[in-house]
């Protein structure tokens, strides 16, 4: 029997154009997300941007538009977004959530550090030597005013008319460019932060942060974020009878309620 004639390589890829169109098309897209681009609005395609999250603790998951991108074990995390705005909710273990809105640019790296409160602290009790100390920090908590406001990286905070006011601190070495959401179409101006419906005892800096304060009023202690756009952070701390409060470190702060002295670790 007569063998039948092998067959061309060039019929071969005739017979196999389909699956070659197909292979390249994957190599391509591919290429493509491996170099960063991502469907866009319609039918463009995008570069993304990367948002990078900082200061977490392990466990902490991580939402964009609501959509979850992972728990992370470390203290950042790293995802790449399409260029736009996007809301980002960071949900730690036992804290308070933090959402932001946030502008993704194109080839870019947009970083945020939340600001993460205890849903629950424990205050401890001070006594002897500790508790004066809590009680000369609070003395000196002076209620900030417009001509002695409370610096707080490169804004200014006082309280007018039972309102937490923010302002720029355009003398304060280094804050030449004054924090974006104190300026409008180029002018920059006083910008409410806080209006409680209740007396304000006490404003302190959150510690460790330029973007955040401890507001003592009525009966509760709340971590105000200086931001007033939407969605403004706020965080109830702690219930109380009268407090006062006053700066105590890095790690926490004092208060002062019913003949008694606390510290109260954020």
């Amino acid at each position: 029997m007569k063998a039948p004639p092998e067959e061309s390589l060039l019929s071969r890829l005739k017979r196999h154009w389909l699956l070659m169109l197909v292979l390249l098309f994957v190599v391509l897209l591919l290429a493509g997300y491996a170099a960063g681009f991502r469907p866009g609005p319609g039918l463009t395609v995008v570069r993304v941007g990367t948002l990078e999250v900082t200061g977490l603790t392990p466990g902490t998951t991580i939402f964009t538009d609501l959509a979850s991108r992972g728990t992370t074990r470390a203290t950042s995390f790293r995802v790449a977004l399409v260029p736009g705005t996007h809301t980002v909710i960071v949900s730690a273990p036992d804290d308070e959530p933090f959402e932001r809105t946030v502008t993704i640019t194109s080839h870019e790296t947009t970083t945020i550090s939340p600001i993460l409160v205890p849903q629950k602290p424990v205050p401890t009790v001070l006594e002897g030597a500790a508790a004066a100390n809590a009680a000369l920090a609070i003395s000196a908590a002076a209620m900030p005013t417009s001509g002695a406001p409370l610096t707080v990286g490169c804004t200014n905070v006082y309280v007018m008319d039972n309102r937490v006011l923010a302002a720029p601190a355009t003398t304060t070495p280094g804050c030449e460019v004054p924090p974006e959401y104190l300026c409008t179409n180029g002018s920059c101006a006083p910008t409410l932060a806080y209006a409680p419906t209740t007396p304000i005892h006490s404003v302190i800096p959150f510690p460790g942060r330029t973007d955040a304060v401890i507001v003592a009023t009525g009966p509760s202690v709340n971590v105000i974020g200086l931001d007033p756009r939407y969605p403004q952070y706020f965080a109830p701390v702690i219930k109380a009878q009268d407090p006062r409060i006053g700066t105590a470190s890095t790690s926490g702060f004092y208060l002062f309620d019913s003949g008694a002295s606390y510290f109260i670790a954020l």
